[in-house]
């Protein structure tokens, strides 16, 4: 079960973010190593995984402040309850379908149906074939699924910040 007391995921987030920035670095000065392309897709799944997680510490801290009642499903993803698995994708659309009903910015767009998302959809697959590989060229990284990863870090990395400043207007009064 996760909770907030010791927790410090802003370090964990910015820690992270510190191993993305500095996977690019190591790969611009050697573009062709598949081992830093390694590195960078690791290092970036580290770091947009951390979002939900990082999401999730916010919403438990504010629970107490909120006039949001959890159901049981509800309860289960903030808390990973029981053994609790889920996909990154999932993971990624239910915490902040949650987020923004428990914060009441319900109007805000993730934008799952455009571009980026679909990156994101593509750089999972990377993700998962370099980390099961069965084959040689599953370890191989292009240029083009670096890109799709590069887009998929600061897509994520972009709706997390907007979400956060995000302010509802209540257009009602």
């Amino acid at each position: 079960m996760l909770s907030y007391v010791g927790a410090n995921p802003f370090e964990l987030f910015e820690n992270l973010n510190d191993d993305v920035v500095k996977s690019l670095q190591m790969l611009e000065d050697d573009k062709e190593s598949q081992f830093l392309r390694r590195c960078f897709v690791k290092s970036a799944f580290s770091y947009i995984e951390s979002i939900p997680y990082y999401l999730k510490y916010h919403l438990r801290r504010k629970l107490h402040k909120v006039s949001y009642e959890l159901n049981e499903k509800e309860r289960t993803l903030l808390y990973e309850d029981n053994d609790y698995k889920i996909t990154l994708l999932d993971n990624f659309k239910q915490t902040f379908k949650l987020a923004k009903k428990m914060l009441n910015k319900e109007k805000f767009d993730l934008k799952t149906s455009g571009k980026e998302f679909k990156l994101l959809r593509e750089s999972i697959y990377v993700r998962d074939r370099i980390t099961h590989p069965k084959r040689f060229r599953d370890i191989q990284i292009s240029d083009k699924e670096i890109y799709y990863i590069l887009t998929s870090v600061n897509y994520i990395e972009q709706i997390f910040l907007d979400f956060l400043s995000y302010k509802n207007i209540n257009l009602s009064d």
